[in-house]
């Protein structure tokens, strides 16, 4: 039987629409659909989409917390979004000027990047205590003290224990000689003692919670006693002046010591900026990277 060419070409056409309608029904079903950006504030003519809260909230946050956060964060917007639409209205802006500001606050931006990139890498952070010497006695007028500082022994006893008046002789008398004694007394009988004679502290972080904090005239307590008691309920408190320097006085050197590394540091940092420019700079002009033209 001879199939007429009219059937066939029939045949094919309809071929053809079904493998589209098949496609079409794929694409339809196997695509997933991407959502729709919903708003979540509006302010003036400007919109707040949930895409731009993405990753504000880390993972793990309980969902009350969460939305404490999306809260804050919204409000937050908005207010800044009201004072821009404020000033826009209000405020002349020389356009080019803002522009150059951007420009300039970007080139600050890059520049304290590098410059700590540069800084990080080279940067020695050892200071020695010659370094640390020798900055001190050449700038003992920038280290007056700002408070009354001492060295001291301060030991606080039960009225009851054993060998008050031998362990009161000790301190008394003040005498390193005596300090390994006095050590092992206070580890057995004392309720709380500090014997850390080679730092220097602030006075008032001593007597804190002592009977002593009560002094009206501290700088005389200072200037005239060297041991003193106090009694508070059944406690004994004693306190042995070793050393001390008065407000604006000059700070001793153990107690600026770490204040003075800050500072070498800081002037290191300070010439390894200023290296960097000369190194850029140098580099520059040795490859004829840069021209300067005659006015």
């Amino acid at each position: 039987m001879k199939i007429k060419p009219l059937y066939i070409f029939i045949a094919l056409g309809i071929i053809v629409l079904a493998g589209i309608a098949a496609g079409i029904y794929f694409f339809k079903f196997s695509k997933k659909e991407d959502k729709p950006d919903k708003p979540v504030a509006k302010a003036g003519e400007a919109i707040l989409y949930d895409s731009d809260l993405q990753g504000l909230i880390p993972k793990g946050t309980a969902a009350a917390d969460s939305t404490d956060m999306v809260n804050r964060f919204v409000e937050s917007w908005i207010k800044k979004q009201l004072l821009i639409q404020k000033a826009e209205k209000e405020v002349e802006v020389n356009e080019s000027e803002i522009e150059q500001k951007m420009l300039d606050y970007k080139y600050a931006l890059l520049v304290y990047e590098l410059e700590k990139k540069y800084i990080k890498e080279k940067l020695d952070t050892v200071v020695t205590n010659k370094e640390i010497a020798d900055y001190y006695q050449s700038h003992l007028n920038d280290f007056p003290l700002r408070q009354n500082i001492i060295r001291s022994w301060i030991a606080v006893f039960s009225e009851k224990s054993p060998k008050l008046d031998k362990i009161r002789g000790y301190l008394n008398a003040g005498n390193i000689a005596d300090k390994k004694e006095l050590q092992s007394l206070c580890s057995q009988f004392a309720t709380e003692f500090s014997l850390n004679d080679s730092v220097w502290t602030d006075f008032e972080i001593i007597v804190k919670n002592t009977p002593f904090q009560e002094i009206p005239n501290k700088v005389q307590f200072l200037q005239q006693n060297r041991f003193s008691e106090a009694n508070s309920g059944n406690q004994i408190y004693f306190l042995r002046i070793l050393e001390y320097k008065l407000t604006e006085q000059t700070s001793p050197l153990a107690f600026a010591s770490s204040q003075i590394k800050d500072i070498i540091i800081n002037q290191r940092k300070v010439n390894l900026t200023q290296q960097l420019e000369k190194d850029i700079y140098e580099q520059a002009k040795n490859n004829h990277n840069f021209e300067i033209y005659e006015k």
